[in-house]
């Protein structure tokens, strides 16, 4: 299924579609390639076991963002760490600034040494991470490992707020291997009399 599926009568392949990823992009409806919500890959194994909570990575979740107007340079923010991860045994934390890879500023470009993606290989890097403010900025070598993505990152009970019992969850991503863990979360929320989630 695809939001612009009607744009793509027109773009069957051609004797001449022999690179399936140049054809891939020309198939993508522009708001899409800006905002890179459809993808390729060609490592099966990594997309599966990305779908099963069993990747190779450094256990974080990033946005990355724009660190100026110029539009040169990225940073990376992190979001979250899964406990027991690369990430989180090299002390980074949620709010962390990820602006440099191996000493160069985060690009877009895949030929530069700081290209973004490099963030979500499998292969280890060098990064600058700074706290909230850019400031304090210290330098991490990460080398992924296959990690278990619990997407049940957090799951707090809150009380008395306001004379309600608050359930906070922090869920990643829809990994259907962890549904249970999700079910977990609920049940502590049932049983602790959760009013407001």
């Amino acid at each position: 299924y695809y939001l612009w599926s009607d744009e793509m009568l027109s773009k069957k392949p051609t004797a001449s579609s022999t690179d399936p990823k140049v054809y891939f992009k020309s198939l993508l409806n522009s708001t899409d390639t800006s905002h890179g919500w459809s993808w390729i890959t060609d490592d099966v194994d990594a997309l599966l076991a990305g779908f099963s909570g069993t990747p190779v990575d450094f256990g974080w979740g990033l946005s990355i963002l724009w660190a100026d107007q110029t539009k040169t340079k990225l940073v990376a923010f992190v979001k979250y760490v899964y406990p027991n991860t690369p990430a989180a045994n090299a002390g980074i934390v949620r709010g962390n600034v990820i602006t440099n890879i191996g000493g160069a500023n985060i690009v877009t470009s895949p030929t530069a040494a700081g290209y973004y993606m490099k963030l979500f290989g499998s292969t280890g890097i060098t990064v600058t991470v700074q706290d909230q403010n850019y400031l304090n900025p210290v330098t991490k070598t990460l080398t992924p490992v296959q990690i278990q993505t619990n997407p049940v990152l957090k799951d707090t009970v809150y009380a008395p707020v306001n004379g309600k019992t608050i359930g906070y969850l922090f869920y990643t991503a829809f990994i259907g291997e962890y549904n249970n863990k999700l079910y977990e979360a609920f049940t502590k929320f049932k049983n602790a009399g959760v009013t407001d989630l």
